[in-house]
């Protein structure tokens, strides 16, 4: 919905916000997961999102 409202891609940030407000409006029930989201900043590095159960999430080098 976001390129076809917007004419572009997401970025990586819009793309880690959009996964943690959705975590965070289920940290409940279903969704009760620890993710990670890796992708490229606009200045083509690599970039790496980690998240807790309920959606706080946080940009970091590495995660495991």
């Amino acid at each position: 919905m976001y390129e076809f409202n917007n004419l572009k891609e997401p970025s990586s940030s819009s793309v880690a916000n959009l996964l943690s407000r959705t975590l965070y409006n289920k940290r409940f029930f279903p969704y009760y997961t620890f993710n990670l989201l890796a992708g490229f900043d606009a200045e083509g590095n690599g970039t790496i999102y980690g998240y807790d159960a309920i959606g706080s999430y946080d940009n970091t080098n590495y995660i495991v």
